[in-house]
């Protein structure tokens, strides 16, 4: 059966080679792709970059035209107590104050995992969530109608509705909650935007800022990216078991998910094997460490290693080099590092300069990242969380480039069509990419070897 990717355009065939007609199309299908390929990537390059290209360059033309403009209020989600809710930052003094300075830009040089620093606020399973979405480029701006700042203060982000199945626009205004005249809750790194807005739509999403004080890794990696998600929990045996998540049916709640046994249980080997794949299909991934969820200041005072007990934590990389497992993990407070084997500065960098070469090891300042030997995480933690993105055409973005001014469309459609054309990366997400699916998470399982 012949099939078009509505993603990458290319001509997809369900036809096996068992016989010579399933062979002969397979050819033709793969010969007719190759010439088509030059056509797509022109038509893509397009639509990506030159059409966003113009349409945000007469957006700031047209900003500079409304300066003078009233500036927009979100009276859906107003800055007043109702919107922040029952929450302890709030019995201090709170001043709503908008997000103004010339300086501040939307994105500011791309997003990296460091921008995102928690703040007043017990949502670590949040930015947790959003520092891990920052390792795959353009998949934050993804979220984001809007590219570049805006004089008005009105934002649009699109969220994936999961008891819903379908996306829906945010739109924001830039009133944020200070204290101190600083921003109570997330706290960005730099004049950047971007942080602070996603949150504040997480928090219209739900109902309020308390709201949004706890939830679960995986319903934000479905917020975020619509894709396939799936949550493994450490059992007492040392085995890891697959469960799967499902919203809960006749709730108003947008984070009201339960999770559910699957019946896929794996070792503790072949759970590390498992995540290694899931690093190399450029899986999101997270984990939670073991112990209660604290609010936000006892967590900041208990720490054991170095890791603070029911906590959210990004991870970046899995992999074994020269016979050593390594996680490569990030606290989203950027602070308060592992202190055990293989943290920053120990011993044994020095004694297996080896591995150190493996891994790009250097010590680093305390900003929260730090790598983890595979007994000791699994001593530590207790839950890991996937999403399994979707990859191909839909990843690529245009990235505005802010700090020069009204040249900033034509800037970023410039650097991007660079990568896209002359870096071949547009061609190796075409042929390469993948969708999203359940039946996909099973496909990356069954190359593994499930515990009996």
């Amino acid at each position: 059966m012949l099939g078009c990717d509505r993603q990458t355009c290319m001509i997809r065939s369900d036809a096996k080679c068992s016989s010579r007609r399933g062979c002969a199309t397979k050819t033709i299908v793969c010969v007719a792709n190759v010439i088509g390929t030059p056509w797509c990537l022109a038509f893509h390059a397009v639509v990506i970059y030159v059409f966003p290209c113009i349409y945000f360059s007469l957006e700031w033309f047209l900003f500079g035209l409304c300066r003078c403009c009233p500036k927009f209020e979100d009276r859906k989600f107003p800055a007043s107590e109702a919107s922040i809710g029952p929450i302890k930052a709030s019995a201090k003094k709170i001043e709503w104050k908008r997000l103004d300075g010339d300086r501040l830009a939307l994105f500011q040089g791309g997003v990296d995992a460091s921008d995102v620093c928690q703040g007043a606020l017990g949502n670590c399973w949040l930015l947790s969530a959003v520092a891990c979405l920052c390792e795959f480029d353009g998949a934050v701006q993804h979220l984001f109608l809007d590219k570049q700042r805006n004089p008005r203060g009105k934002y649009r982000i699109r969220l994936y509705d999961v008891q819903a199945s379908k996306w829906r626009v945010v739109a924001v205004d830039d009133r944020i909650p200070h204290i101190n005249g600083k921003p109570a809750f997330s706290q960005p790194h730099g004049d950047e935007l971007w942080v602070l807005l996603l949150e504040k739509a997480f928090a219209k999403f739900c109902g309020n800022y308390a709201a949004i004080e706890s939830g679960a890794v995986v319903w934000a990696f479905e917020a975020m990216t619509g894709d396939s998600v799936a949550c493994y929990k450490q059992q007492k045996n040392g085995e890891w078991e697959h469960l799967d998540m499902r919203p809960k049916e006749g709730s108003d709640d947008k984070r009201a998910v339960s999770l559910y046994h699957s019946g896929r249980v794996f070792t503790r080997d072949n759970m590390f094997e498992l995540l290694c794949r899931y690093d190399g299909v450029e899986a999101v991934l997270g984990a939670g460490s073991r112990g209660e969820d604290h609010t936000l200041t006892r967590g900041r005072d208990e720490k054991r290693g170095g890791i603070v007990p029911g906590h959210a934590y990004s991870i970046i990389s899995a992999a074994e080099r020269k016979g050593v497992k390594l996680l490569k993990l990030r606290n989203p407070w950027g602070s308060f590092e592992w202190d055990g084997k293989w943290s920053d500065g120990s011993s044994e960098w020095k004694d297996r300069p080896d591995v150190a070469r493996a891994f790009h090891y250097y010590k680093a300042d305390d900003d929260g990242t730090f790598f983890m030997e595979w007994s000791d995480f699994c001593a530590r933690f207790d839950s890991i969380d996937v999403c399994v993105r979707t990859t191909g055409m839909s990843e690529f973005v245009l990235q505005v480039d802010e700090k020069y001014g009204a040249c900033g469309p034509t800037v970023g459609c410039c650097k991007g069509m660079c990568q896209f054309l002359c870096l071949c990366k547009g061609l190796w997400k075409m042929w390469c990419g993948k969708h999203s699916s359940d039946a996909l998470v099973k496909d990356i399982e069954r190359d593994g070897f499930s515990a009996e």
